[in-house]
C-alpha cells in the first residue's frame, strides 16, 4: 500500500543554507546517523522537537532589569555631558562629582546583584 499524500501544509518548500565548521558538521552527521536519519531530516525534525532558549533570557538575575535601565540613563547623561563639554570646552566640578557618585552607586548595585563581582 502506498504512503498517503501529504497535505499542502506538510510539504517542505523552504530551504536554509547553514555554514558549519568541519567539527560541527561531523557532530551533526553523527547525531543524525545515530537516529537513522539523513542530516537534512535530522535538522528538520530537530527544529520542531527541541525548544531553544533565547539569549536574552538565558540569565535570570532578580533586579537586573531596573539596573540595566539605570545604566542606560546614566549613559545618556554622560553623552549629554560630553556633547556639552565638546561644544563649550567647559565643565564644572559639580558635574564631575555627580557622575562619579552615580558610577559609584551603580558599581555598588552591580556588586549586590552579582556575587562574583564582590
Amino acid at each position: 500500500m502506498a504512503r498517503p499524500r501529504k497535505t499542502a501544509g506538510d510539504h517542505r518548500t523552504k530551504g536554509v543554507t547553514v555554514w558549519l565548521t568541519p567539527a560541527e558538521h561531523a557532530t551533526l552527521s553523527a547525531q543524525a546517523a545515530a537516529e537513522g536519519l539523513s542530516l537534512s531530516a535530522f535538522l528538520a525534525s530537530s527544529a520542531s522537537r527541541r525548544p531553544t532558549k533565547s539569549r536574552s533570557t538565558s540569565v535570570e538575575i532578580p533586579g537586573l532589569l531596573p539596573l540595566l535601565s539605570e545604566i542606560h540613563r546614566l549613559g545618556v547623561n554622560v553623552n549629554q555631558f560630553t556633547r556639552e563639554f565638546n561644544a563649550s570646552g567647559r565643565f564644572t566640578g559639580a558635574d564631575v562629582r555627580g557622575y562619579s557618585e552615580s558610577f559609584a552607586r551603580l558599581a555598588d548595585a552591580v556588586a549586590a546583584l552579582v556575587p562574583e563581582a564582590n
